[in-house]
This record gives C-alpha cells, sequence and structure tokens, in this order.
C-alpha cells in the first residue's frame, strides 16, 4: 500500500511554490488521493472530500501529532493542536462569545468602516494598490477594533502574520526570514493581549470573562485572544 503512494520531490515550501501556491496545490490534488513528499517524507491529502473527512476524523488524524510541530513557535499552543474533549471545551468558549448578537454588532462595525475605506479611495487621484490601499487598512483596522486591542503597535500585524503563517512548515529560508527582527513583534502580541490592555467590551474581554466562570485558565484566556489574533 505504502509502495503505491506516489511520491513528490519537489520543494512545496519554497519561494517560488509559495508564489505560485494555487499551481502547487493543483498539482497535489491532480496526482493522487495521497500523496508523499519526498524531501519532508510525509504524507499530504489535497481533495476537498478527504480533507474534509480527515478533519472531522481526529482519532485518525490527530492535531497533536504533525510535522514540524514546534513548543516554541509563535503560534499559541492551544485550540490548533488539541484533540477532543480539551479542544471542544476551549471552542465552546469562542463559540459562546461570537454570539448572533455579538455577530450583528461586528456586522454593523464592519460595514461601517469598509464604507470609509471606500470613501477614501474614491477620494484619491490616479492609480491605487487595492492591498495597500484597501485590503490591509480594512483588516487592520476591524479586527484589532473587534478583538479590543490597543492602537498602539497594530503596525506590527503584518510582520506577526507572516511569522504565523511562515512557521506552519519546516524551518526553511522562508521561516528564518520570516523571524528576522520579530522580538519587538511578539513582545507586542505579548503585551497587546494582556487584560489590562484589552477594551472591556471586545471580543478578547470575552475569553477573560469566561476564564472568571472557570471555563479555562486566566492563561487559555490570553493565549485565545493570540489565536484570534493570529
Amino acid at each position: 500500500m505504502a509502495n503505491s503512494i506516489p511520491v513528490l520531490d519537489d520543494d512545496i515550501f519554497s519561494h517560488d511554490s509559495v508564489r505560485h501556491a494555487r499551481a502547487v496545490d493543483d498539482r497535489l490534488r491532480e496526482l493522487a488521493p495521497v500523496v508523499r513528499l519526498g524531501r519532508e517524507d510525509i504524507v499530504v491529502i489535497g481533495r476537498f472530500s478527504h480533507v474534509s473527512s480527515a478533519l472531522a476524523d481526529w482519532r485518525s488524524f490527530s492535531s497533536r501529532s504533525r510535522p514540524w510541530h514546534d513548543p516554541a513557535s509563535v503560534r499559541p499552543e492551544i485550540l490548533l493542536t488539541d484533540d477532543p474533549p480539551r479542544h471542544t471545551e476551549v471552542r465552546v468558549v469562542i463559540a459562546n462569545a461570537l454570539s448572533p448578537k455579538a455577530l450583528n454588532r461586528m456586522s454593523h462595525a464592519f460595514a461601517r468602516e469598509a464604507e470609509l475605506v471606500v470613501e477614501r479611495v474614491l477620494a484619491s487621484d490616479g492609480e491605487l494598490d487595492a492591498v495597500s490601499s484597501i485590503c490591509r487598512p480594512f483588516v487592520y483596522k476591524v479586527l484589532p477594533d473587534l478583538l479590543g486591542l490597543p492602537d498602539a503597535g497594530r503596525e506590527h500585524m503584518e510582520a506577526f502574520g507572516h511569522m504565523v503563517w511562515a512557521t506552519m512548515g519546516p524551518m526553511n529560508e522562508l521561516f528564518r526570514e520570516a523571524m528576522v527582527g520579530s522580538e519587538p513583534v511578539l513582545a507586542w502580541v505579548e503585551e497587546c493581549c494582556d487584560r489590562e490592555n484589552l477594551d472591556p467590551d471586545g471580543l478578547g474581554m470575552a475569553m477573560f470573562h469566561a476564564a472568571e466562570r472557570g471555563e479555562i485558565t486566566h492563561a487559555e484566556a490570553k493565549l485565545l485572544v493570540q489565536i484570534l489574533l493570529s
């Protein structure tokens, strides 16, 4: 059975592969239901039906055992690396915070900010870059506002997002590049997710309210805020 799995020796985590991620994903998906990466000596699945089934079968595909798992990663060690019943318990905390009433409030806030972004774009002259003029200003405003993060330090969000994604894979060149100058970025993440720095009405504070009710620990509450930011 193992010998029948096709092997792909290409580096799917290189700069070039990331730039052409759609083509890489298409090739993996069409090659076979299961593909072994020769360079990494791991198997991957890329078709929707198989991925969907795997995500629902935590006993066969545990989140606690995965390639390149590093406890010292910039990604928080909770929820994403847990299986039921602990995963379920923690996930319920986030689900409860995202009630219909809360989602409705978020929707209105997102719509207001979107209108402001569009107004600024329409008032500008000449050509514009969609990422820097529309996507980044919108996401980097509504997400931290939703979490209740302080305004100071939000310029670190792009670097932190880059770190989070780069550390999903092996410790290669992309990983090392993302971690250059990481100290002030990670220091900001630690500080802005502290309870005393959060807006009392933000989603982040709801995690600490859950800790007060004994549903999670205070340390886990901070980790959940960091996960939502990640």
